[in-house]
């Protein structure tokens, strides 16, 4: 940067000066544009990154940190952290952003999984790109730290029988198990009340790599249903006759089907997930959710 600037005050003194030579003007001209690669009047600590943000979040009961949603507010651009928790995210350019040009301020970074409280960065963006060394970025373009999200609602699902034979017929008894960690969480779920019994539904059927196999429970006659849970475990029973569809050999898992109210969440957040990611179809699993248990194993003989 001093070479730079010592260049400019060489071609400033030469164009002021009285030299009769202009070929050598053009010459210490050329010299300064093709040396100078930042702009002399610039302060260092300003100059705007590439088009990306990088980083780490953890969550806070040591679960596996993967498919965490980092959502960027305005320019409306979002990615998934992988098994370590890492993330980068690339901007695009402003002609194809949701503002279509460039935009300057300060905008929310979102760290989002829907059963654990949401938390944010501060981004400064400069003509649509991200000012090193400001807000919550430091000089290389990443976090100044790590975000750790803690969880809201813990989310357990067991199954009975877990193994069964790949020829099974007979019932499928699925516990979800919810209980609020620190305050209450309002939820909705698919049920209905027959005779003031509550029945429960809604489950999606994932292979061992979490690609989609089928709904369980979808239906006209059920509803979708506020309610609150509290720090006191709350346990939903589904019955089902088994199978809802052939399956093959393998290890699958139970994803329950539930929306989970949280108030700090941008609506544009989540129609950046995909216009079904809260109905019970395929597309809910877009929504980044990290429950535990729902494991079911289609074996081929018995292992009793």
């Amino acid at each position: 940067m001093k070479e730079r600037l010592q260049k400019f005050s060489l071609v400033r003194k030469c164009i002021t000066g009285r030299s009769s030579s202009g070929v050598f003007l053009l010459m210490a001209w050329l010299m300064l544009v093709a040396g100078c690669t930042e702009n002399p009047f610039n302060d260092d600590s300003q100059q705007i990154s590439a088009r990306a943000i990088s980083g780490t979040v953890t969550l806070n009961d040591g679960a596996v940190p993967q498919g965490i949603y980092v959502w960027l507010e305005g320019i409306d651009a979002g990615t998934r952290t992988d098994e370590r928790g890492e993330f980068s995210l690339v901007l695009p350019p402003p002609a194809s952003s949701s503002a279509g040009s460039a935009m300057d301020g300060v905008f929310n970074l979102y760290f989002y999984v829907a059963n654990y409280a949401i938390d944010t960065a501060e981004v400064v963006l400069v003509n649509g790109e991200v000012a090193r060394s400001e807000g919550d970025i430091n000089d290389q373009g990443e976090l100044k730290q790590s975000k750790q999200l803690y969880k809201l609602l813990d989310v357990v699902t067991s199954v009975s029988p877990q193994t069964i034979l790949f020829e099974y017929w007979g019932k499928m008894n699925i516990s979800v198990t919810l209980n609020a960690i620190s305050s209450s969480v309002v939820v909705e779920s698919l049920k209905k009340v027959v005779d003031r019994v509550v029945f429960r539904t809604g489950l999606v059927l994932v292979d061992e790599n979490d690609q989609f196999v089928k709904v369980i429970g979808q239906g006209s006659s059920w509803d979708l249903g506020l309610e609150t849970i509290r720090q006191e475990q709350t346990t939903w029973r589904i019955r089902k006759s088994w199978p809802p569809c052939e399956l093959p050999v393998g290890v699958y898992r139970f994803i329950p089907y539930l929306i989970i109210r949280q108030p700090n969440v941008p609506q544009g957040l989540i129609e950046s997930l995909g216009r079904d990611s809260q109905k019970l179809d395929r597309s809910y699993l877009n929504m980044p959710f990290i429950p535990r248990g729902g494991k079911l194993i289609v074996s081929e003989t018995s292992t009793g």
